[in-house]
């Protein structure tokens, strides 16, 4: 893995009371948001390669009427949250 990637095994979101197409439309390119998020850091840590083994980037309550691309965004910044939290 070169210093520009990442490589993410598996990632489990629970999305409960969301419709499944809001929640289909919420995780299209939702690796693209979350590598957004993690190059947005200002300082990364110095070495070469990190492994972090899991996080859990907690839950997230949302009103009814919330749009599945603030619903994505929302996912993006929790999880890239939680992997730097990991990586320091």
């Amino acid at each position: 893995m070169s210093k520009r990637s990442i490589s993410i095994d598996r990632l489990e979101i629970r999305l409960k009371g969301i419709s499944a197409d809001t929640a289909r439309a919420a995780t299209n390119d939702l690796g693209r948001d979350i590598l957004g998020q993690l190059t947005a850091q200002r300082n990364p840590p110095a070495g070469g390669i990190r492994a972090v083994n899991k996080v859990d980037a907690g839950t997230v309550h949302l009103s009814g009427e919330t749009r599945a691309s603030d619903l994505r965004s929302m996912i993006a910044r929790k999880v890239a949250a939680s992997i730097k939290s990991k990586m320091k």
